[in-house]
């Protein structure tokens, strides 16, 4: 996966709580151009071996454990009535 986000973003967190290893900054702008160049080349000419994620950070993130976080407000939330 090659993720290029704003180094502000709370995605790059989550991306590196991922492992994944080709996360990047567009703050840098010079060096930025530079690692996509070292990554095309390298995936054109030898492949990448696929990330290995952090199965810890997959369950957190996991569409059914925030969607129950989420019911889980809802539900406060309808309690306080």
């Amino acid at each position: 996966m090659l993720a290029i986000f704003n180094s502000q973003s709370p995605a790059m967190a989550v991306l590196h709580e991922y492992g994944v290893k080709h996360a990047y900054s567009f703050d840098d702008k010079t060096r930025l151009d530079n690692k996509i160049y070292v990554f095309l080349k390298q995936l054109i000419e030898q492949g990448i071996e696929p990330d290995n994620y952090n199965p810890e950070a997959v369950k957190k993130y996991a569409a059914r454990n925030l969607t129950g976080i989420q019911c889980e407000l809802f539900k406060a939330v309808l309690e306080r009535k």
